[in-house]
């Protein structure tokens, strides 16, 4: 907030990502300030000296951490305390001044930089219009529920709505809810400095939270903890949780609802264009649907080979959005933006779905990572729901490979502890799931853990990265063309 007051230009970033993705981020930004926390200096250190851009003076960056508080913050590592920007009471006799112009009103305030799971991310611009347009829209619908109501009245701790937090600040979902709205609400936030499924239930319990937005492969994480009893116990408070970032399988929502929690539901964004989608909190959700679309926006669902063609309900197709929260545009990404905008203000989201008779929309996949075989296409994220009904299963990555000159889904595998799970297991499992041509023809493979981003998001292109090096460049390429045997990787 007073980095925008000051007139600048924010651009969160997140140190977890790894010291190449920070290069990657202070070379695109060329940011001229650096606020960052001492556990997280040595990181920027390391990407500065190997980033020719960032000719940053040791002045420029500054330690913000929770010592401001009592004014006793200390330099580290050379760089100066965040205190040191503070204005004397002299100095501070200054106000925000107002936005009147359609030019300030649509300016830059925000960049933030996608996930980036299938290339290098990109910055999208967020001007004070997208910003705050996505904030009442998500607003609406939340506030109609009479628990947020009286939380929003009430002028003493009593609340009946108590939200956990446990999104980035470098997610724009979180950092929007974060900075305005749940604070615009008047309802009480408790903020995860460390995001994770022990934390998550550790702070659930401690602090009776009534209203969450979870990562769904946190909440799938934690669907999966054995001792159920006490899981129930734990979550006891827990009356509404809201799946993110994600697809949320549906075994998932189910397990969480039998575990009594009110209700379970999935939402649906992009940091382009802010929460598009989510349920009416005062009724049940819709199985596999991510709702209904906020106030504002506007959607359509089109032919995919035909972007002018409209296709009829619950036919899936390309998706659109139209909605004042659409973002400016990509950062110094011309070509980036004229692909994604298209004509009378319509944003075309990548995503594969349909909306249904009753204004419900369903999301199938990222276009890009449709699977296509023997001329269906093949949802990463139906297979990996499926597979993850395996109680050995504790994590699944889906992709596409070379399979006898077609392609064929290959499933990467992360088992729970102890389990000796083969392939055959796996492929006698899928069985009577799926249709034939659904079947795990590419192969199966074991890994440690399943490649995410810090949003819980599959890093597909790590995926196909192993995949060429398991199967060879072309067997393993996403659209290969090369014969090749599902029986080479067992």
């Amino acid at each position: 907030m007073g980095t925008i007051m000051a007139g600048c230009i924010f651009v969160p970033g997140q140190p977890g990502h790894g010291d190449r993705d920070m290069e990657r981020l202070l070379s695109a930004a060329k940011p001229s300030v650096i606020l960052t926390q001492r556990v997280h200096a040595d990181a920027l250190l390391r990407a500065a000296k190997t980033n020719s851009p960032l000719a940053l003076a040791q002045h420029s960056i500054f330690i913000f951490d929770d010592d401001i508080l009592d004014s006793t913050g200390e330099p580290y590592l050379g760089f100066p305390h965040w205190q040191d920007m503070v204005g004397s009471p002299a100095e501070n006799n200054w106000e925000y001044p107002d936005i009147q112009s359609s030019q300030d009103y649509h300016s830059t305030i925000v960049i933030m930089f996608t996930s980036g799971t299938t290339g290098n991310p990109k910055g999208v611009e967020i001007s004070h219009c997208n910003y705050i347009s996505a904030a009442i829209s998500y607003m609406q619908r939340v506030s109609l529920h009479p628990d947020w109501q009286k939380s929003a009245q009430n002028t003493n701790d009593a609340s009946p709505i108590r939200v956990l937090g446990t999104l980035g600040m470098h997610h724009i979902l979180g950092q929007r809810s974060y900075s305005v709205i749940f604070p615009k609400l008047g309802v009480p936030l408790y903020l995860l400095r460390l995001p994770s499924s022990q934390n998550i239930l550790d702070a659930v319990e401690r602090f009776n939270i009534t209203d969450a937005i979870v990562r769904s492969s946190m909440l799938t994480e934690i669907a999966k903890t054995p001792h159920r009893k006490s899981l129930m116990s734990r979550l006891s408070s827990l009356k509404r949780v809201e799946g993110c970032a994600a697809p949320m399988p549906q075994s998932t929502k189910t397990i969480l609802e039998a575990l009594g929690i009110d209700r379970v539901s999935r939402v649906w964004g992009l940091t382009e264009l802010g929460l598009i989608t989510g349920h009416d909190m005062n009724t049940s959700s819709t199985p596999q649907s991510v709702g209904e679309l906020h106030a504002n926006y506007e959607g359509k669902v089109t032919n995919s080979s035909n972007p002018s063609q409209t296709v009829d309900r619950s036919t899936i197709g390309d998706i659109w959005i139209r909605a004042p929260s659409r973002s400016v545009g990509y950062y110094q990404n011309a070509e980036a933006t004229l692909d994604a905008h298209g004509v009378d203000g319509w944003f075309s989201t990548g995503d594969v779905g349909y909306v249904d008779e009753r204004g419900q929309w369903y999301i199938v996949d990222r276009k890009k990572d449709l699977i296509k075989v023997n001329g269906n296409h093949v949802a990463p994220t139906e297979l990996e729901d499926v597979l993850l009904q395996h109680p050995d299963i504790a994590g699944v990555g889906i992709i596409g490979v070379a399979v006898n000159q077609d392609e064929g889904p290959r499933a990467y595998i992360q088992t729970a502890d102890h389990s000796s799970l083969s392939s055959t297991e796996i492929h006698r499992f899928m069985v009577d799931k799926v249709a034939p041509y659904k079947y795990l023809s590419g192969g199966v493979s074991f890994i440690p853990r399943i490649p995410r981003n810090s949003n819980g998001k599959i890093l597909r292109a790590e995926l196909r990265e192993l995949a060429k090096k398991e199967l060879g460049g072309f067997k393993g390429h996403y659209h290969g063309v090369f014969a090749y045997s599902a029986e080479d990787s067992h």
